[in-house]
């Protein structure tokens, strides 16, 4: 069971701001930064879907917790 990690941070009832997804504006501004998806001509694995990861990586910064902990919503801890 994951451990409530960052909770001081994320209770807006103790004047801490709660967690939030990216908004379509938000990701908008910020996908073309990101580098371009290669396609493979051998075909393999199919690539993560990235704005799932970058939300990942941001939830992880906002809560402090360890990779181990992200929430599958985000994918695999190892992917992003």
């Amino acid at each position: 069971m994951p451990k409530n990690f960052g909770t001081e941070k994320l209770d807006p009832y103790r004047g801490g701001m709660a967690w939030r997804a990216l908004t379509d504006a938000q990701w908008d501004r910020i996908r073309p930064h990101l580098p371009r998806e290669k396609r493979q001509p051998q075909g393999g694995r199919p690539r993560a879907d990235p704005r799932r990861c970058f939300e990942g990586i941001l939830w992880i910064l906002w809560t402090g917790a360890p990779w181990s902990e992200l929430p599958p919503r985000y994918g695999s801890p190892t992917t992003c």
